[in-house]
């Protein structure tokens, strides 16, 4: 016997998620134009979308992102060793859309990442 009824149907559809991430690969079109690139976002399980980005065009895009879309906050950064490269990945969520977007930056071993303090999406404190 649950102390809480529970409903005998659980609803499993993401749509609010598909409609946001739909709404989200929209408003990254002008990506684009900073990167020279057609833009594909890509879903990852999750229901977040995923973008790759030259690392020559990191810092315009996280800026793009804070000040054009809100995302405002760095939630993880991670490197992972693919063996013939690194990829430098950047979570990045936006409190007031309510969504996660995922960085992913190809890097070469020679070419360290630049710098973004400053100019990503995150909220620190120091």
């Amino acid at each position: 016997m649950d102390i809480v009824p529970r409903p005998r149907s659980l609803s499993t559809e993401t749509t609010g998620y598909r409609d946001q991430n739909a709404a989200l690969a929209r408003d990254l079109a002008p990506i684009a134009q900073i990167t020279g690139k057609p833009v594909n976002p890509k879903t990852l399980k999750g229901d977040y979308l995923s973008l790759d980005v030259d690392r020559t065009t990191l810092v315009a895009v996280c800026r793009f992102l804070r000040d054009q879309l809100g995302f405002d906050m760095l939630s993880c950064i991670s490197g992972v060793d693919m063996l013939d490269h690194l990829e430098t990945v950047y979570n990045l969520r936006s409190l007031t859309r309510g969504q996660l977007l995922q960085l992913k930056v190809r890097l070469d071993q020679e070419f360290p990442p630049g710098a973004i303090d400053g100019e990503a999406p995150c909220n620190h404190t120091g």
